[in-house]
Formats: C-alpha cells, structure tokens, sequence
C-alpha cells in the first residue's frame, strides 16, 4: 500500500492520490508541502528555551553590598609583634636613639616601622639601616628630607635617581666648604646633567668640585657657582678661570680671591678695584709694577675717602715712598680746593 500523504497527517484528511513509491506526497500536494517538510525539520532542531527564573517569596533580591554586621571585624592593619612594639619604644624613649637602633637585632633594621621611626628621632639612624629599605623609595625620601646628607648612604639605584638627588640638594646644610653639597654622593652620570649640577651650585658653590669637567667649563654653571661662593672659581676650568667675566663676579663676591688670580689681572685696575671695594687688605697683592701715580690717582677717584686712606696705611710699599705720598697729598688738596670753588 502505498504510503500516506503528509497532507492527511497536517489537516486530519484522507488523500486518496496516487503515490510515488517512498515518497511523503502525492503526486498533487507534493510541491505544496516542500516548504512545510521544510520548517518542520528546523523546529526539530531548535533547543528548547528554558523559562526565566522567577525569584520566589524565599529569595530576596540584592540591591546592595551587604554591610559588616557588628559581629564582623574589620582588619585594618597587621598588629606590630612584641618584638616591633619593644624596639620602637627603645627608640622614643632611650636616652641615645642612634645607640638604642644601632644595636638592634637585623631584622629590626629591616622594618619599616621601626626604621621610619628611628630615623625620624635623629636622621643619622639611616646609616644602620638595612640595604634593603636604603633602596625604598618612600624611606629614602624620608631620610634625605631630614639631611641630604643621607644621600651618602643611599643605594646606587637611588643615588642614580635625579629626583631623589634634587631632594637631597634641597635640603641639605648651609654651610659652603671645600666638601660641602651632596653632589659628591650623586651618581656620575647626574654630576653631568646640568640640572641637577645648576640645582647643587647655587645651594653649595663649591659643589662644582664635583661636577663632570664638561660642566666646569660651561659658562653658565660657573658663573652661579662663583656667585654663590668665590671657592668654586678654583675648581673651574683653566679657560674660567682666565675669564674676566667670572674672575669679577668671584672677587665681587670676595676680595679675597684676589690673591689666588693668575698674575696677568693683579695689574687689572677694574678687577683690582672690585676687589679693594670687597677688602682692602688685597692691596699687598697687588702686581707691585702698577704703583705708580696714576695708579694711586685712580684707586682715589673710585674709592670713598676711608676706603683710600686704609689702603694707603696698609701698604708699605704706599706710605714708604714719599713722593708718591706727597703727591697724592697734594692732588688730594687740589680736588678738595676745587669742589669748594665749585
């Protein structure tokens, strides 16, 4: 018997057409239902889809972080062991805070607490400190804020660091000497970046000592230099230090200067006057082929009358030839007639 057609099974009537052998449809409804055999076959494959879940009576809804009840702690920090507890305590209270941390057990030098507290109490705790923590960041800053002076203790990373080194330049003492600044601890890489070199010299003139060469010969750098202290002209370079530019501002500075300059301006008569405006003692080292009337003419047209008869007193070589003297006496009374009359 031939096979039924899918048209009896879709509308629930008989089809009395004829069949093809294995086929679904009769000869009429066989084009009629392909695209219905179609969409029947890919609903069979469509997945079933669940029905959302609807949240019950029992469930609730969060809206919320849910809130730390009153039984709930909230940990803030560690608490600091008995061991950390004694050794702070030895510190605030100790009679000698560098001895008190000094001779702490290493473990004690290598925590931040008791570290940042011991050098807070006195800033040369920092020496003692542990490798580790001279190589952190936020202790270093600490430290060097305290005293630049700290730099020196630094790690090599740090001492690298152009901030960390502009820091401890800031603040490091006030007084100038020959090894004063802490540009002597910067790394040699930054005692050539002219930043931090300008930064360092105007706090300490004399840090130019630790300046690279090429920045001893710049102009610039060396001119704050000697007008922050007369010391940094000697550690200018050789072509400076001939530089009458710089030779002026260093003896503006301070006379005194004058007694190391090359010979060729002890018979400068601008930089000879700078210097006797700053002290007159540098007259004794005054080029002694200069002295002569103009000379003495001229050092009392620029100086005021005291400034002048102190020089005159100071030197020998002045007051022991008295021609030059009577001379001098004598123009000195003409200048004087001579504003009167005017």
């Amino acid at each position: 018997m031939d096979n039924q057609c899918v048209f009896i099974k879709l509308n629930g009537k008989k089809c009395h057409n004829y069949h093809k052998k294995n086929s679904k449809y009769c000869v009429i409804h066989e084009k009629q239902y392909e695209k219905v055999d179609k969409s029947i076959e890919s609903t069979k494959k469509m997945k079933k889809v669940d029905k959302p879940i609807e949240l019950t009576k029992k469930m609730k809804k969060v809206d919320k972080p849910i809130e730390p009840t009153k039984k709930m702690k909230k940990v803030d920090k560690p608490i600091d062991s008995p061991e950390v507890l004694d050794a702070i305590i030895k510190i605030k209270e100790g009679t000698s805070s560098i001895a008190n941390f000094r001779y702490l057990d290493r473990k004690m030098k290598n925590n931040e607490k008791v570290v940042m507290t011991a050098i807070k109490r006195n800033y040369s705790n920092f020496e003692f400190v542990d490798k580790r923590l001279r190589n952190n960041d936020k202790v270093v800053i600490a430290a060097i804020k305290l005293s630049g002076e700290n730099l020196k203790f630094v790690s090599e990373r740090l001492q690298d660091d152009e901030n960390i080194v502009k820091i401890a330049v800031k603040h490091s003492g006030d007084s100038d000497s020959y090894d004063s600044g802490v540009l002597r601890f910067a790394s040699e890489r930054l005692r050539d970046n002219k930043d931090v070199v300008v930064a360092a010299v105007k706090k300490h003139g004399s840090s130019l000592k630790f300046a690279s060469d090429r920045l001893k010969d710049d102009k610039e750098v060396v001119m704050i230099a000697v007008e922050e202290s007369f010391r940094a002209l000697e550690y200018a370079s050789k072509r400076l230090q001939n530089d009458e530019d710089i030779v002026i501002t260093a003896v503006n500075n301070n006379g005194s200067v004058f007694r190391t300059l090359n010979p060729k301006f002890k018979t400068n008569k601008k930089i000879i006057l700078t210097a006797l405006n700053q002290n007159y003692n540098v007259i004794e080292y005054v080029d002694r082929n200069i002295f002569n009337e103009d000379f003495i003419y001229y050092l009392y047209n620029n100086l005021n009358e005291t400034q002048f008869i102190k020089v005159m007193e100071y030197d020998k070589r002045i007051s022991g030839d008295r021609s030059i003297l009577e001379n001098v006496r004598e123009y000195i009374e003409y200048q004087k007639s001579s504003n009167i009359k005017g």
